[in-house]
């Protein structure tokens, strides 16, 4: 982003910015091939037509924008190479939106229209065959990092943010989204669920999706529990991680 805002000063939509960032760094969140988990958001039914999410792109679901954003930077180098690339981003004209600025730009170089080039996109991402195992990541971190945003929302909601950046620090306290920087004491109930997001992220680096897939489980169950009954369950009945020294075992 820093090398984007020193070289171009044009007009940078966030699907290409955010796309091209992604793309450079090797991936999101973990590494992997953009244009295969690209393909995996279209083979498990996730992926979001690009002109509902040109226009308010962090408003879309944060993951699959990403991911989508990655493999259209991805598709366009691979077609007309990376310095043709590079060239067309950095010339784009002025616009009122985004959609206007990316298509204003197709049309006059390569003669094709944004919904031109998300059919070609959508068609060659359709072509893939993503392995079980990138299908597996992509729709699981979709998953756990949509129950991570419904657990702060019910549970921690100081902790929860529905902007992709940060607001003023008065604006902050004011509205009591302090999650991010203030302490805050955790209940039995906050240590099982983080527990097990953090059992999720092992799952992830070990490529264990099936543990990853059963936690998600739990905590859906949870969530559902205390949504329901508007207080947290009964930790005891969840199963207290951590071990009481009472029952521990004592040596001779």
């Amino acid at each position: 982003h820093v090398i984007d805002r020193h070289l171009n000063e044009g007009p940078r939509p966030a699907i290409l910015s955010e796309g091209i960032a992604v793309y450079l760094t090797g991936g999101h969140y973990r590494k992997g091939d953009p244009l295969e988990r690209a393909a995996a958001l279209v083979a498990e039914g996730l992926y979001i037509p690009l002109v509902d999410i040109t226009d308010d792109f962090y408003a879309a679901q944060h993951e699959i924008g990403y991911m989508e954003a990655a493999g259209l930077v991805a598709y366009m180098s691979d077609m007309w190479g990376w310095e043709a690339f590079l060239e067309f981003y950095f010339t784009l004209p002025e616009g009122e939106r985004d959609s206007k600025i990316i298509s204003s730009a197709l049309e006059n170089k390569p003669g094709i229209t944004l919904a031109d080039l998300e059919m070609d996109f959508v068609d060659y991402l359709s072509s893939l065959t993503p392995s079980a195992e990138v299908r597996a990541d992509v729709r699981l971190t979709i998953r756990t990092y949509d129950l991570i945003r419904r657990y702060q929302t019910l549970v921690i909601p100081n902790a929860n943010f529905r902007s992709a950046w940060w607001p003023p620090i008065e604006v902050m306290l004011e509205e009591g989204i302090v999650g991010d920087y203030a302490f805050r004491e955790k209940s039995p109930f906050n240590i099982i669920l983080e527990s097990l997001f953090l059992e999720i992220h092992e799952g992830f680096q070990n490529q264990d999706y099936e543990s990853v897939a059963e936690n998600c489980d739990r905590i859906v169950q949870y969530l559902d529990q205390f949504e329901t009954e508007s207080l947290p369950p009964s930790h005891y009945g969840l199963g207290w991680p951590i071990p009481s020294p009472i029952y521990s075992e004592v040596g001779p």
